[in-house]
């Protein structure tokens, strides 16, 4: 096998189920923890508008 061929195969065979399967899992923990996500990730964008607005008006 020459080098392309060799990181093609590692990609297919390797790298992308591992990739899906993260995706999936990554999928599930959301669909478990929303409510807790939403409820950490309100405040915190908020924060973030806020320092956003003091750095503009700078």
């Amino acid at each position: 096998m020459h080098d392309m061929e060799i990181w093609n195969n590692f990609i297919e065979e390797d790298v992308m189920p591992q990739r899906k399967q993260q995706i999936k899992s990554l999928h599930n923990y959301y669909v478990r923890h929303k409510e807790q996500i939403l409820a950490q990730f309100v405040p915190l964008f908020d924060r973030f508008y806020q320092n956003v607005q003091l750095f503009c008006r700078m």
